[in-house]
């Protein structure tokens, strides 16, 4: 995402009196991390950023869960198999735990990314057992997030369902009800 995109997300989360949540893929890779971080914890929202880290960028992990510690933000290290979390550094995993959450896998995992590749594989090549098996996956997942999702090229969905509806971007979003559209209706 580029970090004008991002600063007008941050616009729309004010305008909107909403939370934000940094994650999806793993955030403290952005090579502009940092600075979205202090942007974010500087904007007029209601309640603290939330940052959902895997944990092997052992440096900002340590200031995340410090920043969390001290009720700056909210941070969450994933832990399910994946995320790397055998990858993380000892001294990662006992900072985020103690006052705050960890993630744990609490729902069945959206088939994207590397969930998506573990299907591909366990379908052994046959092309139609690996949609019927993502259609299984997706009828078993639940939204991992009940309200707006903004992508990296600014568009704006109406959750975090991977067939959830485009409802504008960061740029031209226009009022409207968010939600998980499976559950409030197309």
């Amino acid at each position: 995402m580029l970090f004008e995109t991002f600063r007008q997300a941050l616009t729309v989360c004010e305008d909107y009196d909403t939370t934000i949540t940094i994650g999806g893929g793993e955030p403290t890779l952005h090579r502009h991390f940092e600075k979205m971080l202090l942007e974010a914890m500087g904007a007029k929202i209601d309640g603290n950023p939330f940052i959902i880290t895997n944990g092997t960028q052992t440096r900002i992990s340590l200031i995340l869960a410090r920043l969390a510690q001290n009720n700056i933000i909210e941070a969450e290290l994933s832990q399910d198999e994946f995320h790397d979390y055998d990858m993380v550094d000892p001294e990662v995993r006992k900072a985020f735990q103690g006052r705050y959450r960890n993630v744990t896998a609490y729902h069945d995992p959206i088939p994207v990314g590397r969930y998506r590749e573990t299907i591909r594989k366990e379908s052994g090549g046959n092309e139609k057992l690996f949609r019927e098996n993502i259609r299984n996956a997706e009828k078993g997942s639940i939204c991992c997030c009940y309200d707006w999702v903004v992508y990296p090229n600014g568009d704006v969905s109406q959750c975090g369902c991977p067939d959830s509806p485009i409802v504008g971007t960061v740029w031209d979003l226009q009022p409207g009800e968010s939600g998980c559209y499976k559950e409030i209706g197309e």
